[in-house]
């Protein structure tokens, strides 16, 4: 039978932070950070007071002088930056 390949390489793998049965690895930590981060920029930025009227009301964003299809176009690719985080961890 033929060897097993296994699906993240060991030098790849994230180190762990607490062994033992919980086995959480450096992975949480980095997703913590990116929510924080996420947070801000949409509470506490321009940018992100520029996305949230946007959501609300596009017509009364582009009356007020904001790019929407820059704005729909950057936020389209923000939104898939994170996604290949959680696959990176084990």
């Amino acid at each position: 039978m033929a060897k097993a390949v296994p699906l993240v390489a060991p030098s790849a793998e994230l180190p762990g932070i607490v062994p033992g049965t919980l086995n959480l690895h450096a992975g949480i930590l980095l997703q913590l950070g990116s929510a924080a981060l996420v947070w801000w920029l949409i509470e506490r930025s321009r940018f992100g007071f520029q996305v949230r009227a946007l959501g609300a009301n596009p017509h009364a964003a582009r009356t007020a002088g904001m790019r929407v299809g820059r704005l729909q176009v950057t936020i389209t690719f923000l939104s898939g930056g994170p996604e290949p985080a959680p696959r990176a961890c084990p």
